[in-house]
């Protein structure tokens, strides 16, 4: 047991030494990097059907995990883009809703109108276009029921009002 203890204390030692001394050459650091992917890609093409199996137990295993990282990474994207759009105050451009579940993502003149490749997307293809693209123009934030009016009266009753 002691010998097991030790060797474990060891390799923590010797392997936080290796990337420190890797860490601070970032040429080398760079260079051992390339090396693993290259050798990974080839373990893989080797052992598709093996590495499948066990990302699929795994997957299997940790489904309640994935699940909410899968759910927090949305929440993070999409308040971040409703954050940006709507200046930091979190509401419907037009009738000032402020329930963060109601809030939804507008293209301000017509999603079908233009070709741009962005207007096939919505949800959370869309919010990652957006991110991707470093938050581009011609987004409002509107709650659901001003998008729908909006998208099927070409003007939301608000404005009408």
């Amino acid at each position: 047991m002691r010998d097991v203890h030790n060797k474990k204390i060891y390799d923590k030692k010797y392997h936080s030494k290796y990337w420190d001394k890797l860490k601070s050459n970032p040429l080398k650091h760079e260079k051992h990097k390339e090396k693993m992917r290259a050798y990974q890609k080839q373990y893989l093409l080797k052992n598709k059907e093996r590495v499948h199996a066990a990302q699929k137990r795994s997957n299997i295993k940790n489904k309640d995990k994935i699940t909410i990282r899968a759910k927090n990474s949305y929440d993070k994207r999409r308040l971040a883009v409703l954050n940006y759009y709507s200046k930091g105050k979190l509401e419907c451009n037009c009738c000032g809703e402020r329930i963060y579940k109601f809030l939804a993502i507008d293209h301000i003149d017509n999603r079908y109108g233009t070709g741009k490749e962005h207007r096939i997307r919505s949800g959370y293809a869309l919010q990652d276009w957006i991110i991707r693209n470093n938050f581009p123009e011609g987004f409002q934030i509107l709650c659901h029921n001003c998008n729908v009016a909006k998208g099927h009266d070409g003007v939301c009753p608000h404005k009408i009002m």
